[in-house]
C-alpha cells in the first residue's frame, strides 16, 4: 500500500508550481481589466468564472442565435494566459480539471489562492438587485470558451448569487445562474442576445426576466434590474405551452402552464374587446388564421400528455396527477381559443 501512496506524492510533487498571489505589474499591463486579478502559476496569470453548459454549435449556425449555449447548473471556468511577444495569449479556457491534466484538483493550495483573487478583484465586485421579494447579488464577466469564439469573442455574462458571493469558503460560491447576455469581439463590438432567448428565473412568487444591464466601457457590471415576466399574447393564441418557455420538465412546468391560461382569460376579458374594436380586415383575418393553428397546436400537444398518462396506465404506473392537470390546462386553453377565435370571425364579418 505504500508505493502508492508514494508514487501519488511523487507526482504531486513534480506537478506542482509555485503560486504567486500578487501579479507582476508588466503581466497586468498586457492584460484586459476582467484578466488582471488572478494567480500567477509558473508562467501562466490564472483566474476563475463561471459559465452555463456550452455545447458545440450545430456547423454553419449563426453566431447570432447564441446556439451551443445551455441551461443548466453553472459549472467553474479556468481562464489561463501567458506573455508572448509583448502581449497576453490565452493558453487554456475551460472546465478547471481539464487544465494540465487535472493539476489544479492535486495542487490543494490552487482553489483558496483563485478564490481569494476572484474575491478581491474589482473588475468582479458583486452589485446587488431587486429579484422579486427578495436581494440577490449579481457579478459580470467577460468569458472565453472556445467553443463558441469562432472569431476570438468573448461571452457577457451575468453570474447570479442568493448570498454575498465573496462569504464563500476556499472555492468560489457556485451561483444559482449564469446568463450569457452577449458576445464581445476582441475590438469591443458586441453581439447582444435576443431578450426572449435569455434564461428566465424561476421564483417562488414567480417568473422574472433581465430587464436593464448597464456596463462600464471595458465592460465591468454596474447594475442591473429584472422584470416580471410576461406572457406574450400572440404566443399564447398561437399555441404556446409551458414546455416552449421553460422547457419540458422543469420543475415549475405546472405553475407556467397555469399561468399561461389565467394570462389568457385576463386578455380576453380586458384587452381583446377593444383590440377587435379598432382592428382592420387584415389583421383579423391574421388573428384567425393564427387562433386556428393554435387550437391545432393546443390539440395536438394535449393528445401526446394523454399519450403518456395511457402509456403510464398500461405499465401499472397508476394515476398520473400532473400529467393529468397538464392535458386539463391545455384543453381548457384550446376551449378559451375557440372562443376568441368566435369573436375574431365576428369582427371580421362586421368589417365587410
Amino acid at each position: 500500500m505504500r508505493a502508492p501512496a508514494c508514487l501519488a506524492l511523487l507526482l504531486l510533487s513534480a506537478c506542482s508550481f509555485p503560486i504567486k498571489a500578487t501579479v507582476p505589474s508588466e503581466e497586468l499591463t498586457q492584460r484586459r481589466p476582467e484578466n488582471r486579478s488572478g494567480i500567477m502559476v509558473g508562467d501562466e496569470l490564472l483566474r476563475v468564472s463561471w459559465l452555463p453548459p456550452l455545447s458545440t454549435p450545430p456547423q454553419g449556425a449563426d453566431p447570432a442565435q447564441f446556439a451551443g449555449v445551455g441551461d443548466g447548473s453553472p459549472v467553474s471556468w479556468l481562464i489561463a494566459s501567458r506573455s508572448a511577444s509583448g502581449r497576453a495569449v490565452f493558453s487554456f479556457a475551460g472546465h478547471p480539471h481539464a487544465w494540465r491534466s487535472g493539476l489544479i484538483d492535486m495542487q490543494d493550495d490552487l482553489w483558496p489562492a483563485l478564490t481569494a483573487a476572484r474575491n478581491g478583484s474589482a473588475f468582479h465586485a458583486p452589485v446587488q438587485a431587486r429579484l422579486g421579494g427578495d436581494v440577490v447579488w449579481a457579478i459580470g464577466d467577460l468569458v472565453p470558451a472556445a467553443v463558441l469564439r469562432p472569431g476570438g469573442e468573448t461571452l457577457v455574462t451575468v453570474e447570479l448569487y442568493a448570498a454575498d458571493p465573496r462569504q464563500g469558503g476556499s472555492r468560489p460560491l457556485t451561483p444559482i445562474s449564469v446568463m450569457v447576455t452577449a458576445r464581445r469581439s476582441p475590438s469591443g463590438e458586441e453581439v447582444k442576445r435576443p431578450p426572449g432567448n435569455l434564461t428566465l428565473i424561476s421564483r417562488p412568487d414567480g417568473f422574472f426576466s433581465l430587464g436593464k444591464v448597464e456596463r462600464s466601457r471595458e465592460g465591468q457590471l454596474t447594475s442591473l434590474d429584472f422584470t416580471a415576466w410576461r406572457p406574450d399574447m400572440s404566443a399564447v393564441m398561437a399555441g404556446q405551452v409551458a414546455g416552449d418557455v421553460i422547457g419540458a420538465g422543469h420543475a415549475r412546468e405546472l405553475v407556467m402552464e397555469r399561468m399561461l391560461t389565467d394570462a389568457l382569460v385576463e386578455w380576453k376579458t380586458r384587452q381583446l374587446p377593444a383590440w377587435l374594436a379598432s382592428a382592420d380586415r387584415e389583421r383579423l383575418d391574421l388573428a384567425v388564421i393564427s387562433a386556428e393553428k393554435g387550437m391545432l397546436q393546443l390539440d395536438l400537444k394535449s393528445r401526446i400528455v394523454k399519450d403518456e398518462i395511457d402509456s403510464a396506465a398500461r405499465q401499472g404506473a397508476g394515476s398520473q396527477p400532473a400529467l393529468t392537470e397538464k392535458a386539463q390546462l391545455l384543453d381548457q386553453r384550446k376551449t378559451l381559443i375557440g372562443a376568441v377565435l368566435g369573436s375574431l370571425k365576428s369582427a371580421r364579418d362586421q368589417a365587410r
